[in-house]
């Protein structure tokens, strides 16, 4: 549990590195903190709401959550889910980090 949160936090926070400062370019100042205060309300808020259904449900993971809420054969989804959410953020990062490179001549 503990590598897999780590491997989440860690492709979260490569990918915001590189991604932050692009999306401020483009939104300029006062746009881009605005975004960025929504979308910080929106994960606070979804880390609240995922606590509240642990503390009810007594589950703590969330995949252990996910089977609660939708039943059992909705585990596999979640874990689909997940995976494909990886993915798309190392394809992002690869991408980033081959933009910002220098070509080769």
């Amino acid at each position: 549990v503990t590598s897999s949160a780590v491997a989440l936090i860690l492709s979260a926070v490569g990918s915001g590195v590189f991604a932050l400062p692009f999306a401020f370019s483009l939104a300029g100042s006062g746009c881009g903190a605005a975004l960025t205060a929504v979308i910080s309300g929106l994960a606070c808020f979804s880390g609240y709401a995922m606590t509240r259904c642990a503390e009810i449900t007594r589950c703590f993971s969330y995949g252990e959550i996910v089977v609660a809420a939708l039943g059992p054969h909705s585990a596999w989804a979640m874990e689909m889910l997940v995976i494909v959410a990886l993915l798309g953020s190392m394809t992002a990062l690869v991408t980033l980090i081959g933009d910002s490179l220098p070509a080769a001549e």
